[in-house]
């Protein structure tokens, strides 16, 4: 289940010179896999936010990738801000 939702969201390709673009279209890809593999739905969100204990360090050993996608889409956002134009000292 994660590897096919990983393989669906590296299939677009997500601009980031629009911030606000960028992160509506990594939802929105998100919102199309379970619309396709609505199967799915419960299962993921159960295994990220709820896992049950005796099984926990597999379904993180499984989400390894997944989680390196998300810290690459997120540090990719943070790359093409400048930080100094959000703050009012």
């Amino acid at each position: 289940m994660f590897q096919s939702f990983i393989t669906f969201l590296n299939e677009e390709s997500v601009s980031f010179e629009n911030i606000e673009v960028a992160t509506k279209k990594y939802f929105s890809l998100r919102q199309q896999f379970f619309e396709r593999k609505s199967e799915f739905s419960n299962i993921f969100a159960n295994a990220v936010f709820h896992p049950p204990l005796h099984l926990k360090k597999e379904i993180r050993a499984l989400k390894t990738k997944l989680d390196q996608f998300n810290y690459d889409f997120y540090e990719s956002i943070l790359q093409s801000l400048d930080l100094k134009d959000l703050c009012d000292f």
